[in-house]
C-alpha cells in the first residue's frame, strides 16, 4: 500500500476505485477545493488516480504532486509545485519560476503565487492541482501559501487535497459559498455491498455471509479489505484466519498508527482494546489518573484528529466515545492477552468499577465477569 515519492512520483496505478466516490468527484470537478481525508490506506490516491482518468477526456489538465516529508520547506515545495505545473506548460509557470530563482524570502512567496495565479488566468484552461499525501507538511509558510490559493485562485484552478490528519488550511469562505467538496471516512468507507463486490472480484467463491463478517471486521476500509483478499488468494480458499495470525497487519498497523504513539499512550490503548467504546473519563479511570479526565480527553481526540485508526463513535450528553478500529483492536487486544493475569484483572476491575458508577451495567457485567467477579457481576 505504499506509494512512491520524490521528484520523479507519479500517481499511483488504478484498480479497486470506488465508483461512488469517483461520480462525487466528477459532479464537483469546477469547485474551488476539494479534499480526501482519512487514514493510511483508506483509498484515496487510487480514487484520484481513477478521478484523473475520468477527468482527461473532458479537457482538464492536471498536475499531480506527491508530497513527503523533505517537502516541508518553502523553497523545496514551490520548486517541486512549480516543476509539476511546468509538465502541464512550460508558459504557465514562467514568470513564477523567475521569481522563484531570486528568492523565496519576505514576501516573495506571495509574488511567486501570484504570477502563478497570472499564468493560469493567461492560459484559460481547466486546472486540477492533486497535492497527496499533505499531511507531511507541517511549514506555517506553506500553509499561508495554501490558504492564499484557495482564497485568491481563479475560477479555473481546482485545489484537490488528500491527506491523513487535519487539514491545515480554512474552508469556512468556500463551505459558504458551496465551492468545497469534502469527503472524509465515512464516505471512503466501503458499504457493506461494496465489500462483497470487491472482495468476489478479487477472489470468488465468498458468500455474501463470509462478504458481511469481513466487511464488519475490516469496517470497510479499503486496505484492509485488499490485505484480507491477499492473505485469501496466498491460502488458496477463502476463510476468514485470526487477525494476529495474519502478520501483515501488525506490520501495518505498526508502521502506520503504533510507532507513532507514545510509550504511555501505547499501554492505554492496549488497555482500551478490552472496551468496545471509551471515553476521556474511562481512560483516566484505566490509567489511574482518575482525577484528570481533561487531561486524557487530549489523547482520543487528537488521534481521532489525526485518523489513527481511532473514530467518534457517538455523544452520550457530555461524553464523548470513541472506538478502535476492529482490526486494530484485535492487533492491540493480542498485545493485553500476553499481559499477566494479574495485570488484566487490573483494568478489568477499573473498568467494572467505573462503568457500574456510571450505572451502564451491561459494560460493567461484562468487566466484572471478565475480572474474575461472578458473584459482583450478579
Amino acid at each position: 500500500m505504499s506509494k512512491a515519492h520524490g521528484p520523479a512520483a507519479a500517481p499511483p496505478r488504478v484498480g479497486g476505485a470506488c465508483e461512488r466516490l469517483v461520480a462525487q468527484l466528477l459532479e464537483a470537478r469546477r469547485r474551488r477545493c476539494l479534499v480526501l481525508q482519512g487514514p493510511a490506506g483508506s483509498g484515496k490516491s487510487t480514487t484520484l488516480a481513477a478521478w484523473r482518468q475520468a477527468l482527461v477526456p473532458l479537457g482538464f489538465d492536471i498536475a499531480w504532486l506527491t508530497l513527503d516529508t523533505q517537502d516541508d520547506e518553502p523553497a523545496r515545495f514551490i520548486d517541486r509545485l512549480l516543476a509539476r505545473l511546468a509538465q502541464v506548460s512550460a508558459e504557465l509557470v514562467q514568470e513564477a519560476r523567475e521569481l522563484a530563482s531570486q528568492s523565496i524570502d519576505g514576501d516573495a512567496l506571495e509574488r511567486i503565487l501570484v504570477a502563478l495565479v497570472r499564468g493560469v488566468m493567461r492560459r484559460g484552461r481547466e486546472l486540477v492541482l492533486v497535492l497527496d499525501d499533505l499531511h507531511h507538511l507541517s511549514h506555517g509558510r506553506i500553509h499561508e501559501a495554501l490558504q492564499w490559493l484557495l482564497d485568491y485562485a481563479p475560477d479555473t484552478l481546482h485545489l484537490v487535497l488528500s491527506t491523513r490528519g487535519a487539514l491545515p488550511v480554512s474552508l469556512a469562505r468556500l463551505r459558504a459559498q458551496e465551492l468545497a467538496l469534502e469527503l472524509d471516512l465515512r464516505e471512503l468507507r466501503f458499504s457493506p455491498a461494496e465489500s462483497e463486490r470487491y472482495l468476489k472480484a478479487r477472489v470468488g467463491g465468498i458468500s455474501a455471509r463470509e462478504a458481511r463478517r469481513v466487511h464488519e471486521l475490516t469496517d470497510g476500509w479499503a486496505a484492509g479489505l485488499q490485505l484480507i483478499a491477499a492473505n485469501w488468494k496466498h491460502q488458496h480458499s477463502p476463510g476468514l484466519a485470526p487477525v494476529h495470525d495474519m502478520p501483515t497487519f501488525a506490520g501495518y498497523f505498526e508502521r502506520e498508527v503504533l510507532c507513532r504513539l507514545a510509550p504511555p499512550e501505547l499501554e492505554l490503548l492496549i488497555s482500551l482494546s478490552t472496551c468496545e467504546r471509551f471515553c476521556a473519563a474511562l481512560c483516566a479511570a484505566i490509567s489511574g489518573e482518575a482525577q484528570a479526565p481533561s487531561h486524557m480527553a487530549e489523547l482520543p481526540r487528537r488521534l481521532a484528529r489525526e485518523n489513527l485508526f481511532i473514530t467518534s463513535a457517538e455523544t452520550d450528553g457530555a461524553t464523548a466515545w470513541y472506538r478502535l478500529h476492529p482490526l486494530l483492536r484485535e492487533i492491540l487486544h493480542e498485545r493485553f492477552n500476553r499481559r499477566s493475569m494479574a495485570r488484566r484483572r487490573c483494568v478489568h476491575v477499573a473498568a467494572w468499577d467505573w462503568f457500574r458508577a456510571q450505572g451502564l451495567l451491561e459494560e460493567a457485567v461484562r468487566h466484572a465477569l471478565l475480572a474474575g467477579e461472578a458473584q459482583a457481576a450478579a
